[in-house]
């Protein structure tokens, strides 16, 4: 009987704890809300690296808009192509709203002032928009590689997220990627154009160095996948509002936020109409001075993942020697890397432009 007892007892003992250990589970909604404060203060720890900002940073995943495409963004906020630009001075960033170890500092590399940002942290700019639209929005910014006499770069891609108010305004906003320059060292050009690079003991190329030359550039916030390949357009009411940037890779110095109507590129029928009502000459007889440029010889490239490698598929491809390795075409397997090269041409005028390529690279 008292072993009967004692069950009872120690089963409903049991039970309490488990109901009160639900009950402290549940988590409470915060007044005027729709979210929870379990959920809103771990979003806004997330986005903010844990210091407290003036405005209301939601969740990455669920909140605003984050998880949907692009495109269904612009056909939710539909607006025309802003007509007004403005432009932002990254060194008047928004400190209540900043989370991030900014620096501002004089007389870099050309610069009068510019926005040194680390690779952590969120830095913020209030804007005052004089009318509704939609505004692509460009940066003018260096690859900093050294900051207080150490090296602060592991020369990857930078990488931030955009907020606009708090919110993430669509899931590619999540990744913008800002490239870095490079450039190859250690090889010479003969008088043919082609390259003449280092070699083995066996008297085959071999790839040269890659190193960063680091450089002012604008460039404006895009589809890094390559399936959008004009600017984003944010829908901007008129009024203030808050642009963050979050880190997310390698730190950046920046001098200007600039945000614009973009109306979009000429077709190739209006381009052409134009520069022959300018008199343009079209220069479309060479003959024997046809100018050829060898893709293996790029003046700078966005990636050091590009590099020359050797193919023998085609006898065409120059330079091709039946024994040993020759480096006559240039590696690009990534959709928005990029390749520079220097033209010298006889005479003003327009150009056509044929690329050889190979687009069997990965079979199958």
């Amino acid at each position: 009987m008292q072993q009967s007892l004692f069950r009872k007892l120690l089963t409903s003992f049991l039970a309490m704890l488990l109901l009160a250990g639900v009950f402290a589970a549940l988590p409470v909604q915060a007044a005027g809300t729709g979210s929870t404060a379990g959920v809103s203060s771990t979003a806004s720890s997330a986005a903010t690296d844990e210091k407290d900002t003036d405005i209301i940073f939601h969740d990455r995943i669920t909140g605003g808009d984050t998880g949907n495409p692009y495109q269904d963004y612009r056909e939710r906020y539909p607006a025309d192509p802003a007509k007004d630009s403005i432009v932002i001075d990254a060194t008047k960033y928004d400190a209540g709203n900043t989370t991030a170890e900014v620096e501002v500092l004089n007389n870099y590399e050309g610069k009068t002032a510019a926005l040194y940002m680390p690779a952590q942290g969120l830095t913020s700019w209030k804007v005052t928009v004089p009318e509704t639209g939609a505004y692509a929005i460009r940066i003018t910014y260096f690859p900093i590689t050294e900051y207080g006499e150490k090296e602060v770069t592991t020369y990857t891609t930078i990488e931030r997220t955009l907020y606009i108010d708090g919110r993430i305004p669509f899931s590619e906003a999540t990744y913008l990627y800002f490239p870095r320059n490079w450039v190859y060292e250690n090889y010479e050009v003969d008088e043919n154009g082609h390259c003449i690079w280092p070699t083995d003991a066996a008297g085959n190329d071999v790839r040269p160095l890659r190193n960063e030359s680091p450089m002012w550039q604008t460039y404006y916030f895009r589809d890094w996948l390559g399936y959008i390949m004009e600017p984003f357009q944010f829908t901007l009411s008129a009024g203030e509002h808050v642009i963050s940037l979050e880190a997310n890779r390698e730190p950046i110095v920046i001098t200007s936020i600039e945000l614009y109507g973009y109306e979009g590129e000429p077709t190739f029928e209006d381009f052409l109409a134009q520069k022959e009502s300018e008199g343009v000459k079209i220069i479309d007889k060479l003959g024997d001075n046809i100018i050829k440029v060898q893709a293996e010889n790029p003046t700078m490239i966005s990636n050091a993942c590009l590099y020359p490698i050797n193919d023998r598929t085609s006898s065409l491809t120059e330079p091709q020697d039946p024994q040993k390795i020759r480096f006559n075409i240039v590696n690009s397997t990534t959709v928005n890397q990029w390749m520079k090269y220097k033209v010298t041409v006889p005479e003003t005028g327009l150009y056509t432009i044929a690329i050889r390529f190979r687009q069997n690279d990965l079979i199958g």
